[in-house]
């Protein structure tokens, strides 16, 4: 019978037991179900990944990933709210292909809440290029937001177009910017600047007149005014022309001032400056107006009138001028009365006028109340006889003024007068007017006004019946 087995035996085989049995239990637990690996890793693939700036901060997450933790918001928010939309390209004249400089490109985003802009000007060969930063509001909707763009210039004819989504492309170098590609195509006109200055003491003339003419010969028509426009507060004046016409000036213009010819040649390729157009005070006509009894004149203006025959008139602002040779010269003009009487009319050229009277509303011909006399011309008294009717005409019922009443003359010359308010009818002395009171809705009226005495102011009455609507008839 053999020696049974030792102690050190016995706890050798029972360490080897325990150890067995812990690594059987180690490799039950790492045990998994097939997959699960992969599918972990896809998810944190996709977590990680960047979500595309071209959603909006309304879109939600594709379906089958899970929703980003709060880094990958970050950063989302980060790409929404740096989104640029960038624009580029040439403006050039539509029909030649000319490259136009100095062209403001504006790049408007809008919706109902929010406004955008951003402009550039175009270079000398005519490119442009434009950055708008949308921020995060911002979404391809055209019901929502609406992108424009638009061009101006001195020397163009404004310009606006939609951009849509398609016109855009992504940046291949960075997701928050848009790229578009735009050349516009604009009508050229030839430009001219200049201003219009005092003579006296250099002051810019507010509210005159630059008129581009061309200067042909002499013909017996008017004189032909391409454009013509008011000057603004500080005297500057722009005017354009499509077509090259050569044969141009810039005829200057103003209330009380020698008018003054500019000749100007067009430049295709830029604005012609026509530089400070200076006017003076030419030749004037000053004096007193006065009544024959020597009552107050109830006269508001004086009015000259040329004796000389002209080649050409035309109408700039409320005053004639008329083309003579080279030069442009005032056919007529007008200057108020003061209180005093007083009056001083300037602007003229230096020859014969017709000096007369200007009353507010209408005047009959007349055989009074003008001079004849030459410019410059000093200490001038022109004394007036005619006497005024002021002429209302009310209604026969109510006892109200009618409105847009007439009083019509066939005799001493056709004439329709405006009555009521502040018109009055001018009319010589000593004799007596027949005429004929018209309203819409109103029965004719025939009248006769009584023979004035010189100076007198008459007022009268005129009591018209009104008529049915059926029976209504028009004015004649």
């Amino acid at each position: 019978m053999g020696r049974p087995p030792s102690r050190v035996l016995l706890l050798a085989l029972l360490i080897a037991a325990i150890a067995a049995a812990g690594l059987f239990l180690a490799i039950s637990t790492r045990t998994e179900a097939p997959g699960s690996s992969t599918s972990d890793a896809s998810s944190t693939i996709a977590d990680a990944a960047p979500r595309s700036a071209l959603h909006s901060s309304g879109d939600s997450a594709p379906s089958g990933t899970d929703a980003p933790d709060a880094t990958d918001s970050r950063v989302a928010a980060l790409v929404l709210s740096t989104r640029t939309l960038v624009l580029s390209g040439t403006v050039a004249d539509a029909s030649s292909g000319i490259a136009v400089p100095e062209v403001d490109v504006r790049l408007t985003a809008r919706s109902r809440s929010d406004w955008k802009l951003a402009s550039a000007r175009s270079d000398a060969q005519g490119r442009y290029s434009i950055e708008l930063a949308v921020g995060a509001g911002f979404r391809w909707d055209p019901d929502a937001w609406t992108i424009d763009v638009a061009a101006e210039g001195d020397r163009i004819e404004r310009l606006e177009k939609g951009l849509w989504e398609e016109d855009f492309r992504p940046d291949p170098q960075d997701p928050t910017r848009f790229l578009a590609a735009h050349d516009l195509g604009v009508e050229l006109f030839f430009a001219v600047r200049g201003r219009l200055v005092r003579e006296s003491d250099g002051r810019p003339i507010a509210g005159g007149f630059a008129t581009l003419l061309i200067l042909g010969p002499p013909s017996g028509e008017d004189l032909e005014g391409l454009l013509s426009t008011e000057t603004d507060e500080t005297g500057h004046f722009m005017l354009r022309v499509r077509g090259e016409t050569s044969g141009l000036a810039v005829a200057a213009c103003a209330s009380g001032l020698a008018p003054v010819l500019h000749p100007i040649v067009l430049d295709p390729a830029r604005v012609v400056v026509a530089g400070d157009l200076v006017l003076g005070e030419g030749a004037c006509i000053e004096g007193t107006v006065t009544t024959a009894d020597g009552s107050r004149p109830i006269v508001s203006e004086v009015f000259a009138s040329t004796i000389a025959r002209l080649d050409r008139s035309s109408s700039f602002g409320k005053e004639t001028w008329a083309f003579r040779g080279d030069s442009v010269v005032q056919q007529d003009a007008s200057a108020p009365i003061g209180p005093d009487g007083r009056f001083r009319l300037c602007g003229l050229a230096p020859e014969k006028y017709f000096l007369t009277v200007v009353y507010p509303g209408c005047s009959l011909p007349s055989r009074f109340d003008f001079l004849e006399l030459p410019a410059p011309a000093t200490d001038v008294r022109l004394v007036i006889t005619r006497g005024v009717y002021r002429v209302n005409a009310l209604d026969a019922r109510t006892g109200s003024a009618v409105a847009g009443a007439q009083l019509r003359f066939e005799k001493p010359g056709p004439r329709r007068c405006e009555l009521g308010g502040q018109n009055m009818i001018a009319a010589d002395p000593g004799a007596e007017y027949s005429g004929r009171i018209v309203a819409q809705g109103y029965r004719e009226l025939p009248c006769t006004l009584p023979a004035l005495v010189p100076n007198e102011v008459r007022d009268l009455e005129f009591r018209l019946e009104p008529v049915s609507d059926s029976g209504a008839k028009p004015p004649r």
